[in-house]
């Protein structure tokens, strides 16, 4: 259901007490300071948490932490992360392709197996449509790859720079 749902509604009764169009309502509430509701939805993941912890029996499941930012100069890629929930001294980054992965299949390999403990890296830009796995590395092992939207643990690409981690989970 739209979120202006209210909004259209008061319109509606203005079109239908004076016989303007719909636009026309709309511009005239908007300008008597009737405005739509703006307020952004509730994100909800499409897999819940607890079923996430339940699938893996981890906490540390991929849960989106902070957003990875990109910005292109010419054929240039830049990214950049927030830290990590788990104490990551270090990060790999890893590329795959989305043809890959609309049959379901992981592809990606290593852009670089440490950014030198840096929330950022740089890249050529890719030739095809690309997805980007942002991984918390600490010591030998690689923090989770997340999961995919079955619930289930996503699977190790075809190349990769460390184990997965077997530590005890430390994300909430």
């Amino acid at each position: 259901m739209t979120r202006q749902k209210t909004f259209k509604r008061r319109v509606r009764e203005r079109m239908a007490k004076t016989g303007e169009s719909y636009t026309a309502a709309r511009r005239i509430l908007i300008a008597n300071g009737d405005r739509p509701e703006t307020a952004a939805a509730d994100f909800k993941p499409p897999v819940a948490e607890e079923r996430m912890v339940e699938a893996t029996g981890r906490a540390d499941t991929g849960i989106l932490v902070d957003t990875l930012h990109f910005a292109r100069s010419g054929s240039t890629l830049s990214m950049s992360w927030g830290a990590s929930c788990r104490p990551a001294a270090d990060y790999v980054v890893q590329e795959g392709t989305l043809a890959a992965l609309r049959t379901g299949t992981y592809d990606d390999v290593p852009l670089t197996c440490t950014t030198g403990g840096q929330t950022s890296h740089t890249a050529a830009v890719p030739i095809a449509s690309a997805y980007f796995l942002v991984l918390p590395l600490d010591g030998a092992a690689v923090g989770s790859r997340g999961l995919n939207g079955a619930g289930a643990e996503r699977p190790p690409g075809a190349s990769g720079c460390a184990a997965p981690s077997t530590a005890a989970p430390v994300c909430p």
